[in-house]
């Protein structure tokens, strides 16, 4: 998605006022970033543990 962003402002600025566009790929880049520096892990209760498995021996 490079560029994306750039060619979206460019054509809404073309039609009117300029309007601020963020950059999708860097915005969840820095998201990521962030989380990894702050240490936030997703909560282990988020997802449903997988269903027991019959084992044989």
């Amino acid at each position: 998605m490079p560029g994306v962003a750039a060619e979206l402002r460019d054509r809404l600025a073309a039609d009117g006022p300029a309007v601020p566009v963020v950059d999708p790929t860097g915005a969840a880049v820095t998201w990521l970033e962030s989380c990894v520096r702050l240490g936030v892990t997703p909560s282990r209760t988020t997802y449903m543990p997988p269903p027991a498995k019959t084992r044989s021996v």
